[in-house]
């Protein structure tokens, strides 16, 4: 795991981000703060195809925000104000970008863990190829055991 909960990698023209804070896969302000800056990246490489949003481990996809975090900011208006300006950039960011985006959703997948892939899912009108990769549920949580680590035999796919 590192320090933002968020690891990333290539694998050809497919970018893969990696919720890596098993077995919860938070979504810490470490982990948006390292996103903002990657999706914006991402969505300026010609090179890159298709991105696909996993997590680690095998209980959860993403509870979602670590709200812990945000106990010390529930007095102060402005910075509330600035932790969530910055999640809706990065989620606008993901929804219109022109790069097809495949969540592998497992497990639980809650509140801001929910956030994420539905908004790279329900995606651009620009691009053809959206979705989330999982045989047997949609938003539900998942057996465990059961799930959607088939994105791996996408790449070749995507990128002929």
């Amino acid at each position: 795991m590192s320090d933002t909960c968020l690891a990333y990698e290539r694998r050809g023209a497919v970018a893969i981000i990696t919720i890596d804070d098993a077995p919860y896969n938070r979504m810490s302000l470490a982990f948006t703060d390292a996103l903002e800056p990657l999706v914006a990246t991402i969505g300026s490489d010609a090179t890159i195809r298709a991105v696909v949003i996993t997590a680690s481990g095998d209980q959860n996809f993403s509870v979602g925000m670590n709200l812990k975090e945000l106990g010390g900011a529930l007095g102060d208006r402005e910075r509330i104000d600035v932790i969530f300006d910055q999640r809706l950039r990065v989620l606008a960011a993901i929804e219109n970008m022109d790069k097809p985006w495949i969540a592998t959703l497992f497990g639980n997948c809650l509140g801001g863990g929910l956030e994420l892939p539905s908004h790279a899912i329900s995606g651009s009108p620009h691009s053809k190829a959206r979705g989330s990769v999982c045989r047997n549920c949609t938003w539900a949580p998942c057996p465990p055991g059961v799930g959607a680590r088939d994105w791996r035999g996408a790449s070749g796919v995507i990128e002929q």
